[in-house]
């Protein structure tokens, strides 16, 4: 009782085509697996950098909006220091309105509305600094957002040759096994 070489060679064809095929589809599905992981860092990486972009945008708001508020605190001490001097100018007779009284009272002025826009200027530098600092995480949140879609692309890719490789080894599982049973296994 033997079976024939053809009968012996069949089978162990079907058997190796089911063995490769089975073994393709695994490798497949834990790249895909892997692909997954991937993707969902990606996707997080990306919700960690809005967040950061959101937290830069706000600070940038934050210091422009302190230097507006230090800056009218300029000027009003600014007017606090005129009023003093015109008082005093004016409690020993002077006239406040002209000559050296006049020019005190400008020059107060002035340097207290430099004061107040040099304030207001680091408040703008530290708000415009800050929207870059948004801007580039944002930028980073676009770049793991769109790897994320390339990685779902690859996925949907990755799937469909895996149906093909279990399609392709179960044809060759299937011609092997219709030579198996047309050449007749002997007993």
């Amino acid at each position: 009782m033997g079976f024939s070489a053809a009968a012996i060679t069949a089978a162990m064809a079907a058997a190796s085509a089911a063995v490769g095929t089975a073994s393709a589809v695994q490798q497949q599905q834990q790249r895909l697996q892997e692909q997954e992981q991937q993707k969902d860092m990606a996707r997080y990486s990306a919700s960690l950098a809005q967040e950061q972009a959101a937290q830069a945008e706000a600070a940038g708001r934050t210091a422009k909006q302190q230097a507006y508020e230090q800056a009218t605190q300029k000027r009003q001490q600014a007017a606090g220091i005129i009023a003093t001097q015109r008082a005093l100018q004016g409690a020993g007779g002077a006239q406040v309105e002209q000559g050296s009284n006049l020019d005190a009272t400008l020059d107060t002025a002035e340097k207290g509305e430099i004061d107040a826009l040099a304030v207001q200027q680091k408040g703008l530098d530290a708000d415009h600094a800050q929207r870059l600092e948004a801007w580039r995480w944002q930028e980073q949140a676009k770049a793991g957002e769109s790897k994320a879609n390339f990685l779902a692309d690859a996925q949907q890719g990755a799937a469909l040759a895996t149906s093909a490789t279990l399609l392709n080894g179960l044809e060759r599982t299937g011609k092997n096994f219709y030579r198996l049973t047309s050449s007749g296994m002997r007993a």
